[in-house]
Parts: C-alpha cells; sequence; structure tokens
C-alpha cells in the first residue's frame, strides 16, 4: 500500500495497493485499489527501482524515499486487530469473526 499525504496540511494526496512481487529490479503489482485510477483495479502494472541502504527510488516517476528508521522493532510491534475506528467522537466496532487483510504501508511524506 501506498499513502501519499502533504506533511504541512495533513491533506491526502494519493493512495493505492495490492499485491507486489520484485525481480531484479522490477516491481510489479497486481493493483486492488487505486484512488485516482479506479480503472486500473484488477490490472498489473510494473516499474523499475533502485534501492540503497537509505533510499528506494521508483526511477520513471521522480519520487525517492528516505528511511526513517533502523527496521528494529518499536512498541509498536507485534500482531494487532482492527476492530473498529472512531468518527465523529463515536466509537464504531466491526465484525472481526471474517477474514482478514494485513497491509504494508510505504508513505511518503512531501
Amino acid at each position: 500500500m501506498l499513502s501519499v499525504y502533504n506533511t504541512t496540511t495533513g491533506k491526502f494526496i494519493h493512495s493505492s495497493g495490492g499485491k507486489w512481487k520484485l525481480k531484479g529490479d522490477t516491481v510489479t503489482e497486481i493493483v486492488e485499489f487505486d484512488s485516482d485510477y479506479a480503472d486500473q483495479v484488477g490490472t498489473e502494472v510494473s516499474f523499475r527501482i533502485a534501492v540503497t541502504d537509505t533510499t528506494l527510488q521508483m526511477i520513471d516517476h521522480d519520487v525517492t524515499a528516505t528511511r526513517i528508521d533502523s527496521g528494529v522493532p518499536g512498541a509498536l510491534q507485534g500482531a494487532w486487530l482492527m476492530s473498529g475506528r472512531v468518527r465523529d467522537g463515536k466509537t464504531q466496532l466491526r465484525d472481526t469473526t471474517g477474514p482478514g487483510k494485513t497491509m504494508k504501508i510505504l508513505c511518503f511524506l512531501f
């Protein structure tokens, strides 16, 4: 999953995600959702990346992410179950007995 927000205003810019596979320097994704291009859902897209110890660059998209931590587990390490949310001060719970999906989040800050 990729989410992009403006770091100053918190304004949402873009979100997309799906199943990713890396082969050499090419990432191939089967798109499951895309906030800008709904017609891409279910399609396969590929792009080249360059990875160093501190950066991940999407070569043809002029996007570079910089590592902000060492990858060592922190206070939020562990299994989490998202069982609800708070909206307008009211807690809304969801049924957690069915199957769920865990997504890793890659966040670019602009």
